[in-house]
């Protein structure tokens, strides 16, 4: 918010599209992977240690890797990431956690200009609000942890 203030975006995403005012919308990585990717829940890499957490970062960078307008893979960066994730030292997964979420802000920014039409605007710039993809129509199914599995 006090970017927008400082640059004079608009912050209203109903703000009409491709004139001369910049407009900055609300996204959040979490609902917009589950949109984006058709996941069943969300991706679990937020929390937890290395192991609960290292299946997560595989699986959304798999995903990024699919979207070919990103042409992450075989980026230097990204063979970075892929190594940290691989291997981690301590507070090396926090640090591509952040990059990684970035990665899918941006995609959604680049649909808000390119695609505005696969995004949906959940609630008003009066009471708040997020952009997303819309949901997928299946219902959730949250993964057993593998200690459920037992």
């Amino acid at each position: 918010m006090r970017l927008a203030k400082r640059f004079g975006w608009e912050i209203d995403p109903s703000a009409r599209p491709f004139t001369d005012q910049t407009v900055c919308i609300e996204v959040y990585p979490h609902p917009a992977m589950i949109g984006l990717f058709g996941l069943t829940y969300r991706l679990d890499y937020k929390k937890g240690n290395v192991e609960r957490r290292r299946p997560g970062f595989v699986a959304l960078m798999s995903h990024l890797e699919g979207i070919a307008e990103l042409a992450v893979a075989g980026q230097p960066r990204w063979e970075e990431i892929r190594d940290a994730v691989a291997s981690p030292r301590p507070g090396d997964l926090n640090r591509v956690e952040d990059e990684l979420d970035a990665i899918v802000c941006a995609r959604l920014a680049w649909m808000w200009h390119h695609r505005r039409d696969t995004l949906r605007i959940y609630g008003s710039a009066d009471e708040g609000y997020i952009v997303a993809p819309s949901p997928p129509t299946h219902r959730p199914v949250r993964p057993l942890r593998s200690t459920e599995e037992s």
